[in-house]
């Protein structure tokens, strides 16, 4: 059985075995998920993804546009009061060759840099995959709308009930709450 990392260089191999173009598509897709999972989970770890650093980039809560922080401290400032009151949420990468990253030389982009460094490619890697391996940004953190809790109809059950924007996943919501 392959990991996605071994599915990633089985497809950038010219040797690579025949998959349908269905399968190729899920296994970026699912490389993909992979490396934002991995990044997100090292933003958690050392208490960075409610806070932003130098390069971070950035999503406005109410249109949706991205933007970079610069390291000058008034920017910073400026950064950590629109997270506070979720104006703004830090993004990580769905890497890929069109998707907007932070700037050369920044903290965010070393992080990014070293993510891809440990699976022994870089940004343009996902070039030779063209339309599959665009790329984009995805929030740390979504809103959780109508969260409820209350017992089920069977003995020691629990029936949450919740709701995640597009692109955010129950199963990581759930494996969050049940730790």
């Amino acid at each position: 059985q392959l990991n996605c990392s071994q599915a990633f260089c089985r497809m950038l191999s010219t040797n690579q075995a025949r998959i349908s173009p269905n399968e190729r598509r899920m296994l970026v897709s699912a490389y993909q998920s992979e490396l934002f999972n991995r990044y997100l989970e090292a933003r958690m770890r050392d208490a960075l993804v409610d806070r932003a650093l130098a390069g971070d980039v950035l999503k406005k809560s109410d249109t949706g546009g991205l933007f970079t922080v610069d390291d000058t401290p008034a920017a910073l400032a400026d950064a950590a009061e629109r997270l506070r009151t979720r104006a703004v949420v830090v993004t990580g990468p769905m890497f890929g060759h069109k998707m907007m990253s932070p700037p050369a030389g920044t903290p965010s982009r070393a992080r990014e840099d070293a993510l891809l460094a440990e699976e022994g490619i870089d940004a343009d890697s996902f070039k030779v995959l063209g339309k599959l391996a665009e790329g984009t940004r995805r929030p740390l953190l979504v809103p959780v709308a109508g969260a409820q809790v209350r017992a089920g109809d069977a003995p020691d059950t629990l029936v949450l009930d919740f709701a995640l924007p597009p692109g955010a996943y129950a199963t990581v919501l759930l494996a969050e709450v049940t730790k």
